[in-house]
């Protein structure tokens, strides 16, 4: 089916990201283990979703965390019991959850974006977007749009993630997200030294280097087409 040769492409696309951009970028990158648990880092949990599509709604992804980050799942569970009289809370969407789109990105240009990482984590954390007013730029879920396509890069960002269970999460949305518009997400971790850095740099830093890799990818398969491609006689 279409659908499942659009998965197998986007997961050609993850295994070249994994290797050949990667093996070109020694140093710029912090290798993520899938058997150990170590690694956990920065507040939260908390993911980011940057430029997700409106179409995959917040109680799908709530899904996926619970069944595939259980241990930070279980962390929010604990945290929500120990401010069970905290209005921060609530039962609906325990992991707290940022989605940042053109909806709600110039209204958070100077009280998130702008932000030191660290900073910037701890406002949306103090405040889960998904338990905020609908007065406010955060909302809890989106309206669908019928947009089939993109031209920008959606990230996901995680912070208090460990490596295998925030893999885990990006294999199953990012192909969620490959399905609804064809888009290949971006995966980061939060990592100390960019702490310091303004959450808007962090996000374009990201974007830039995935689109690298996948010029990269591409132009190999294209490079690997060309070599095999028929031959004419003259």
């Amino acid at each position: 089916s279409s659908s499942s040769s659009s998965s197998r492409l986007h997961m050609g696309l993850l295994d070249g990201l994994r290797h050949k951009f990667l093996q070109s970028r020694d140093g710029d990158f912090v290798k993520l283990t899938t058997t150990t648990d170590a690694g956990v880092f920065g507040p939260g949990p908390l993911l980011i979703l940057y430029h997700v599509p409106t179409g995959i709604v917040n109680d799908e992804i709530q899904d996926m965390l619970q069944d595939e980050a259980p241990q930070a799942w279980r962390r929010c569970q604990e945290q929500l019991l120990q401010h069970n009289n905290n209005n921060n809370f609530n039962n609906d969407n325990i992991l707290p959850m940022a989605r940042l789109d053109d909806t709600n990105l110039p209204q958070l240009q100077d009280s998130v974006l702008s932000l030191p990482l660290e900073t910037a984590l701890e406002t949306l954390l103090a405040s889960p977007p998904d338990t905020r007013n609908q007065q406010e730029p955060f909302r809890a879920n989106p309206p669908a749009t019928t947009a089939t396509t993109t031209t920008t890069t959606p990230v996901l960002l995680f912070s208090g993630f460990s490596n295998p269970e925030m893999l885990r999460v990006y294999k199953v949305l990012s192909n969620e997200i490959y399905l609804e518009n064809q888009a290949e997400a971006a995966c980061a971790k939060v990592v100390p030294n960019a702490l310091n850095k303004p959450l808007q740099q962090v996000l374009d830093e990201i974007c830039g280097d995935h689109q690298d890799a996948l010029r990269m990818v591409q132009q190999e398969q294209q490079e690997e087409q060309d070599d095999d491609g028929p031959t004419q006689k003259t």
